[in-house]
């Protein structure tokens, strides 16, 4: 995490760090923000809600991101962020690392980059919503939080991560129905197995000589990649 690496040269994040719920909204949509975050520990969905009440999950930030920044400094935000767990946070108001931005160009080319690789998760997203079906989507999903997490793919038997997501929550990342991802997942439980809080896949060694080529970016994954991995075999 080189940002959050270079920030801390500049201010004592551990030290400044507060402690946020589960559930807890650091802003929601509509807002004007004066506060850049520094996720430290935990997940944090941002969202979209409509006038109906629906709610689109456009994208989990995960440790190491900032959150708050908008085109201009007084425009509202257009999504939501909410805590999915405990969430460890460093609140850097707006004014104040803007001029440390202005004043280190490391930081402001890293936060090009993490703009950068924003962006293309979200085109990745409207691919895989746009032309995938449901099985596809949950398995490019949970593979690209995968290499998020760990940075790279499931290498042994019995590998874990935490998986802070209710099903519910699948669906609106996916635009499925909640009775739709549950069903899916039935489908997939040889490969997936959704446990609470839990996601635990007992064939890892599968997965990997179906993908032997493939080589994760941080922050990326490629379709190819959970493709093979979707298509391994049920048991």
């Amino acid at each position: 995490m080189p940002i959050r690496t270079e920030l801390g040269t500049i201010a004592d994040l551990e030290a400044g760090a507060r402690v946020i719920p589960t559930g807890t909204d650091l802003y929601r949509q509509g807002d004007i923000c004066s506060t850049y975050f520094i996720v430290l520990s935990g997940w944090i969905a941002l969202s979209v809600l409509l006038d109906d009440g629906s709610c689109q999950i456009l994208d989990f930030a995960l440790p190491g991101a900032i959150l708050g920044f908008q085109h201009a400094p007084d425009a509202p935000m257009y999504h939501s962020a909410r805590c999915l767990s405990v969430v460890r946070g460093y609140a850097f108001p707006r004014r104040k690392l803007d001029i440390i931005i202005e004043n280190n160009p490391r930081l402001a080319i890293l936060l090009c980059r993490q703009i950068t690789a924003n962006e293309a998760r979200a085109h990745d997203h409207l691919t895989n919503i746009g032309l995938r079906d449901a099985r596809q989507r949950i398995a490019h999903l949970i593979l690209e939080l995968y290499v998020r997490v760990r940075g790279r793919l499931p290498a042994e038997q019995g590998e874990t991560i935490q998986l802070p997501l209710s099903q519910g929550q699948i669906g609106q990342a996916l635009s499925l129905t909640y009775v739709h991802v549950c069903r899916t997942l039935q489908i997939l439980r040889g490969i997936v197995n959704h446990r609470g809080k839990c996601l635990v896949n007992p064939v890892w060694a599968t997965l990997k000589t179906r993908a032997p080529a493939y080589r994760p970016a941080p922050r990326s994954v490629s379709w190819q990649s959970a493709q093979a991995w979707f298509r391994c075999p049920t048991r």
